[in-house]
């Protein structure tokens, strides 16, 4: 198979075409790869699973990918795939942001972003400046953060890199919120979910609608709220222990009372 040295390689190929829709059959995947990476005692290929890091990212699994980010650092600095090491880096930084460290996170992504570009490198740096203003937002420093993604937006039309659109859009909606910008926020979120509707990512969708229903909700459209996010939370049969399908529950259940 052109592309991949190893089966390990092309099974994390499969966790990217799993993953947005069956978060189960993802996380097998995974597995699988990281199983036969190491019994394969191959480096890079190790280093190459573990360092791609959506099936974790996509399903919030913020300790999980923590580890996962170390390990890589661990592997990539041993062997010297400085790729990878950059890439744990940035992961890292946005992990430390989520449990409680956003200064430091923030810190880390900065300076694996200036040198992931400083290699000349511009692939991925829309997903890295939405990780970076994610932190930004958890910092309390919104306007900061919605200076990143005119950035990530720009860096995404240039390259046409379209990946993580619907997280850009969302995290903007969710960075407007915080400085009290609810139609910008509304219109943010509705571009999110129709980027995700085109590209058929249904997890990306879920995590859209659920920003729109909180924001509904809080404006005392409830009924719109659940309307929206019923047939998309209703799309899934698997994944139910992730951390969105069950904020998802928890939020249709309240607004159901």
């Amino acid at each position: 198979m052109v592309g991949y040295t190893s089966d390990a390689d092309l099974r994390t190929a499969c966790v990217y075409e799993y993953t947005p829709y069956y978060l189960d059959r993802g996380r097998e995947r995974d597995a699988e790869a990281l199983d036969e990476a190491r019994a394969l005692g191959h480096p890079f290929s190790h280093t190459y699973v573990l360092g791609l890091f959506f099936c974790h990212w996509i399903g919030q699994d913020v300790e999980q990918l923590l580890q996962r980010a170390d390990k890589t650092i661990e592997l990539s600095t041993e062997h010297g795939f400085s790729m990878f090491q950059l890439l744990a880096m940035m992961v890292r930084g946005w992990c430390l942001a989520a449990l409680g460290q956003p200064e430091v996170g923030i810190a880390q992504l900065q300076q694996g972003v200036a040198l992931w570009r400083s290699s000349g490198a511009e692939v991925g740096v829309p997903f890295m400046l939405t990780l970076l203003a994610d932190a930004y937002g958890k910092a309390g420093k919104p306007e900061e953060g919605l200076k990143q993604l005119v950035e990530a937006a720009l860096s995404m039309q240039i390259r046409n890199e379209r990946v993580y659109e619907t997280e850009l859009h969302r995290t903007r909606g969710e960075l407007l919120i915080s400085i009290r910008d609810f139609a910008g926020a509304e219109d943010s979120f509705r571009e999110a979910i129709e980027v995700a509707q085109r590209q058929c990512a249904k997890l990306f969708e879920l995590r859209s609608a659920m920003s729109m229903a909180r924001l509904w909700r809080d404006q005392g459209k409830r009924d719109e709220a659940r309307d929206l996010l019923a047939p998309v939370y209703g799309w899934f049969t698997e994944g139910f222990d992730t951390l969105d399908l069950k904020e998802a529950k928890v939020l249709l259940d309240e607004l159901s009372l």
